[in-house]
């Protein structure tokens, strides 16, 4: 397998809490992975962006509410197949 062949993929989560309850969001029934589970809002890094820019943005196109970032609580990479690393950061 060649290295052009490999990918990474970089995503930002977000534990958004709001009078004592967490948000969470459905993911699409068309979904390639996850298809209709429940998680935290959030989604790839654009290229050049800030962690805390890309997630501000991600949750502000999933859910329309604006926020503010205060730290990393959590970060992890896996392989969900040979060729394809994912790295989260919540």
């Amino acid at each position: 397998m060649s290295k052009k062949s490999k990918t990474i993929i970089v995503a930002v989560k977000g534990v958004i809490l709001y009078q004592g309850r967490i948000l969470l969001v459905k993911r699409a029934a068309a979904d390639s992975a996850g298809a209709g589970s429940w998680e935290c809002a959030g989604g790839k890094i654009e290229f050049g962006e800030s962690l805390e820019a890309a997630l501000e943005r991600e949750i502000l196109e999933e859910t329309g509410l604006a926020v503010t970032t205060e730290r990393i609580l959590y970060a992890v990479t896996l392989l969900t197949d040979p060729a394809r690393q994912v790295v989260i950061i919540t």
